[in-house]
C-alpha cells in the first residue's frame, strides 16, 4: 500500500489525508496530568532547568525515533525540521533515556580512500593482488581493477610463504 509523509511531522498519512499537525490546537484543561516535557517548548525549560528551543517535546523526538524505519536517518531528518543541529535531536533523545549509537563501529565497511601509491609501492615488490589487498585492508577487486586500468600484468611470484601458480 502506498502513503505519504508529512513533510512537518513525518506522520504517515493516506493517499488524500490531510495531517493535523500544524492545526492550532486548545491548550489542554488544567489538571488533565499533561506532563511538563509534553508542552510546546519552543522557550520553555525541561524539567532539568535547561532551555530549549525545539519545536517539538522530547517525548514527541522520542516517539518519532522509535517509529522510524532508518532510526540512524530520522535522527537528521528531525534535525532539519525542527532546525537544529543532530546534536541537539540526541540531546533530546538522551533526555528520555533512549541511547543513540554515535558513530559506526571501528573496523568495519570499505576503506574510504585507496592509498594507490601504497598500492604501486607493493606491486613492485613483487606482492600479488591478495597479498596488497590483506595487507592496505581494501579489497583484492580493488587492486585488480587498478591494475587493469595501468595494463600491469597480475604477480605470479612467491608471496607470504605460498607459491600461487
Amino acid at each position: 500500500m502506498y502513503y505519504k509523509t508529512c513533510p512537518h511531522c513525518g506522520a504517515h498519512l493516506d493517499p488524500g489525508e490531510r495531517c493535523d499537525c500544524q492545526d492550532e490546537k486548545e491548550p489542554p484543561p488544567a489538571g488533565t496530568g499533561k506532563a511538563a516535557e509534553d508542552k510546546p517548548i519552543f522557550s520553555s525549560y525541561h524539567q532539568s532547568g535547561e532551555k530549549s528551543s525545539l519545536p517539538m517535546t522530547d517525548s514527541e523526538i522520542a516517539i518519532s525515533y522509535r517509529q522510524a524505519l532508518s532510526p540512524r536517518k530520522q535522527v537528521g531528518i528531525l534535525a532539519h525540521l525542527c532546525a537544529v543541529s543532530r546534536a541537539d535531536i540526541l540531546a533530546a533523545l538522551e533526555r528520555q533515556g533512549i541511547e543513540v549509537p554515535r558513530r559506526k563501529p571501528e573496523g568495519r565497511g570499505r576503506v574510504s580512500t585507496i592509498d594507490y601509491f601504497q598500492v604501486e609501492q607493493l606491486y613492485f615488490q613483487g606482492l600479488n593482488d591478495y597479498a596488497i589487498a590483506e595487507k592496505l585492508g581494501i579489497s583484492a577487486q580493488s587492486v585488480h581493477n587498478w591494475r587493469g586500468i595501468r595494463g600491469l600484468p597480475a604477480q605470479r611470484k612467491l608471496t607470504a610463504g605460498r607459491v600461487l601458480k
